[in-house]
C-alpha cells in the first residue's frame, strides 16, 4: 500500500506542476489540494512507528495549501499561521534526535537569537 500511495503522490506532483504551467486552474486547486493528503496516506503506511506530531505537522502543512488556495489577505493569514504550527510540529518532531549537551552553549544561544530576530 505504501508503494501505491508513493506512486499516486509523485503522480499527482506531476500533474501539479503540468497544471501550473499550463495555467489549468482548477487541476492545480485539486492536486495542490491532494499532494499532502497522499502524502500523510503515504507516511501513514509507510512510517514505523507513525509519529502523532510528524502527521500533525503534515497536516496543517495541507491545510496551509489548502487555505491559501482563496484569494484574499485573511486566507493569506490563516494560510500563514497554519503553515507556522506545522514547522513548531517538524521542530518537536526533530528535537528529540538533537543531543543538546554536545553543542555549546553560545550555538544554542546564537540560534535562539536568529530565531527571534527572524520572528520579530
Amino acid at each position: 500500500m505504501k508503494i501505491a500511495f508513493l506512486i499516486l503522490f509523485a503522480l499527482d506532483a506531476a500533474l501539479h506542476l503540468w497544471s501550473r504551467l499550463s495555467a489549468w486552474k482548477t487541476l492545480n486547486r485539486v492536486t495542490k489540494a491532494l499532494l499532502l493528503l497522499l502524502l500523510a496516506a503515504w507516511y501513514l503506511t509507510a512510517a514505523d512507528p507513525v509519529r502523532p506530531i510528524v502527521l500533525a505537522a503534515i497536516l496543517f502543512s495541507w491545510l496551509g495549501d489548502v487555505l491559501l488556495i482563496p484569494d484574499g489577505t485573511g486566507w493569506f493569514v490563516a494560510g500563514g499561521i497554519s503553515f507556522a504550527v506545522s514547522h513548531v510540529c517538524f521542530m518537536l518532531s526533530y528535537f528529540r534526535h538533537i543531543r543538546f549537551a554536545i553543542l555549546p552553549w553560545w550555538l544554542i544561544a546564537l540560534s535562539v537569537a536568529v530565531c527571534a530576530a527572524a520572528v520579530l
